[in-house]
């Protein structure tokens, strides 16, 4: 089984229509069972959907034509065929011109996809605001898709990430099956006592599981929220509440094996 998070940047990226399609064509040539993706946008201004193909509602979310994960799932299904059930929320607005989300695709048979708020800020057009996208799996496995705060508001300096790590634990106690945190944690794995170590304390980071590694990093140099210190850092995450038999962690879409397709790189791991 395989796994993969990608914080994808969409519709800010050079080319934007060609880095879809790589994506597409990764999933499908690795046969990925589930895909969690963060910075999944959608335009203010773009038409609504009436019934988005394999769409798994979370709530009350409209989804519009150019919703990034949907243009991923309607390729994949045009191209190869593939069929991924999908559920997506959002989070806050983006770029002051789009509905900012996060995503998740899966093969997987699902039993149901739901939201769980993450961070103490609600209102939509406040970027603080977090919310994770789930699905539960009919073989009672689960996984998240999130991108999280920074560990301080980068504007008001106050604390955010330890609210948002408790509110994940607090969710870790109603599952005994396995139970899968993917995304963009906003926190490097470097930087001791802050998010890594809180997070580390009470879930399973895969990388440190698999017998296998490729790679590291997730992000080098400048990008969105952070500042280019000349290091690459890790900030994107597999975590899981069990110590699991991870056979391989590898870093994708880093210009080595595949091309950069984000500010972000991706992390795959196989089980």
């Amino acid at each position: 089984m395989k796994f993969l998070t990608l914080n994808t940047h969409s519709w800010m990226e050079e080319n934007q229509t060609a880095k879809l399609r790589q994506l597409a064509q990764f999933i499908h040539q690795q046969q990925v069972d589930l895909i969690a993706l963060q910075e999944v946008n959608q335009s203010l201004t773009a038409p609504v959907v009436a019934s988005p193909l394999h769409f798994m509602n979370p709530g009350d979310e409209v989804i519009k034509e150019d919703n990034f994960a949907l243009q991923l799932v309607q390729y994949l299904a045009k191209e190869w065929q593939e069929s991924f059930q999908w559920t997506w929320t959002k989070n806050h607005l983006g770029f002051d011109r789009f509905d900012e989300g996060v995503a998740i695709l899966t093969k997987l048979p699902v039993q149901t996809a739901f939201r769980y708020p993450l961070s103490q800020a609600t209102d939509p057009n406040d970027f603080h605001t977090r919310i994770a996208v789930g699905v539960q799996l009919k073989n009672h496995w689960a996984a998240l898709s999130l991108h999280s705060s920074w560990w301080r508001s980068p504007q008001t300096k106050q604390l955010c990430f330890p609210y948002e790590a408790e509110r994940l634990n607090q969710l870790k106690q109603h599952f005994t099956a396995p139970l899968f945190l993917l995304g963009d944690f906003n926190n490097p794995s470097h930087i001791a006592k802050e998010g890594y170590q809180l997070m580390s304390e009470n879930w399973f980071d895969t990388y440190l599981l698999a017998q296998q590694q490729r790679g590291r990093y997730t992000m080098e140099g400048e990008i969105a929220g952070w500042s280019g210190n000349g290091q690459g850092q890790q900030i994107d995450f597999i975590f899981s509440n069990q110590s699991l038999p991870i056979s391989s962690a590898q870093i994708v879409f880093d210009g080595r094996e595949q091309p950069v397709i984000s500010d972000h790189y991706g992390y795959l791991i196989q089980f």
